[in-house]
């Protein structure tokens, strides 16, 4: 096989990984700015639940959809995980070998976690809204409810979903220094840090003092995806730096991120 040939393979792998990562952060950002706008997410999630419920089903024609994205996301993680790692030569490393397993956990958890909401979300609404329902129909409806709201949602979906993304944040900035030269250390430096948050973020789930760590959420998660997208810029692009316009418009982002997020 010639260089040229070589050099054009990693080109074309490096560009699969760039729209996977893409696919992955347009389906994030769809999803989660159009429950901002339609369900109060997420801060209803903390509501009770019949009214909770009652507004993800009077809004299913857009709630729905929007779940459906999310579950979808959890897939494409999956599929651009191995590219990625390809890409970037770091598959048969430790790190590239830890990255790959802590992000096929990441994916499949944050599938399992949504795959709820358009299925079994949709059809518990629907039953809560039904005229006629006796007083322990509706607590029966209710407790089945929480119950996957806790196991499938806060169990599986958040706390140790957020344990393998953190982890792979770590064991991915880890496989970026096999390519010395080739990603910005601050690129870096900052996913390094957006992981170790991650893995602090997960303790609030355990409430008391804890539940302060709630204020990190938007922050980690609006720059996971800036991070994503820089990361993607580079890859697609070939380029081992970003212009100042560049970096001036994914901090910009970054900031409207969050203030869609707080307004």
């Amino acid at each position: 096989m010639t260089n040229h040939t070589i050099q054009t393979d990693e080109r074309r792998e490096a560009r699969l990984a760039a729209l996977g990562l893409l696919a992955y952060v347009v389906l994030m950002l769809a999803a989660s700015l159009t429950l901002i706008a339609f369900f109060d997410f997420p801060e209803v999630l903390r509501r009770p639940v019949d009214e909770m419920l009652g507004l993800y089903y009077s809004q299913r024609w857009i709630t729905v959809p929007a779940y459906y994205a999310f579950v979808l996301s959890g897939v494409v993680f999956l599929m651009m995980n191995i590219p990625l790692l390809r890409s970037l030569g770091a598959r048969d490393t430790l790190a590239g070998q830890w990255a790959l397993l802590a992000g096929t956990l990441f994916g499949l958890l944050s599938t399992l976690g949504f795959i709820r909401w358009p299925f079994l979300m949709k059809s518990l609404g629907e039953q809560l809204q039904q005229p006629g329902l006796g007083e322990e129909q509706v607590r029966q409806l209710q407790w089945l409810v929480e119950a996957f709201h806790q196991y499938a949602g806060v169990a599986v979906g958040e706390n140790f979903a957020f344990w393998f993304e953190g982890f792979w944040m770590l064991t991915l900035c880890a496989a970026l220094t096999t390519r010395p030269g080739r990603f910005p250390l601050l690129l870096r430096r900052i996913g390094i840090l957006i992981g170790a948050g991650m893995l602090v973020y997960v303790l609030e789930q355990f409430g008391g003092p804890f539940a302060a760590l709630g204020a990190i959420n938007v922050p980690l998660h609006a720059g996971l995806l800036v991070w994503l997208l820089a990361l993607a810029w580079l890859l697609w692009t070939g380029r081992n730096r970003f212009t100042p316009v560049e970096g001036g418009l994914l901090w910009g982002l970054y900031g409207a991120l969050l203030l869609s997020a707080w307004v």
